[in-house]
């Protein structure tokens, strides 16, 4: 009958669409898994280290994933010379003494992280 048929379509039509989001659930977990590796967080401090001379041409630069690990980069500027810094962080810490400035710049990368898609559909 006409109904018979009608609803064996639906059925079909029912499993494709869960196959289909089955799918799309499945690759947006890898897009996710791979983003969580890389650079989501990144900030840049400029300051002037003299308060005397000079100008805003030292930066701190924080780069973070999404666990919070990454580099931070800074730069001290002076007319003589610039000397060049870079930090391992590890969960927003970094085992080397970090300047005001390099703290600021890895607080503002955390801050500036996105929740991961399928976390916030929860």
């Amino acid at each position: 009958s006409d109904l018979e048929d009608i609803l064996i379509s639906l059925v079909k039509d029912l499993g494709h669409l869960e196959s289909a989001k089955n799918t799309m659930t499945a690759d947006i977990a890898e897009i996710e898994r791979r983003l969580k590796k890389s650079i989501q967080g990144a900030e840049m401090i400029r300051f002037n280290p003299f308060k005397d001379a000079g100008s805003n041409q030292s930066f701190a630069i924080a780069m973070l994933n999404e666990h919070g690990d990454g580099v931070v980069i800074s730069s001290m500027y002076a007319r003589e010379r610039m000397s060049v810094f870079a930090k391992p962080i590890k969960n927003h810490v970094s085992e080397y003494e970090m300047t005001e400035e390099e703290k600021e710049a890895v607080k503002k990368a955390k801050q500036s992280i996105k929740k991961p898609i399928l976390e916030n559909a929860k």
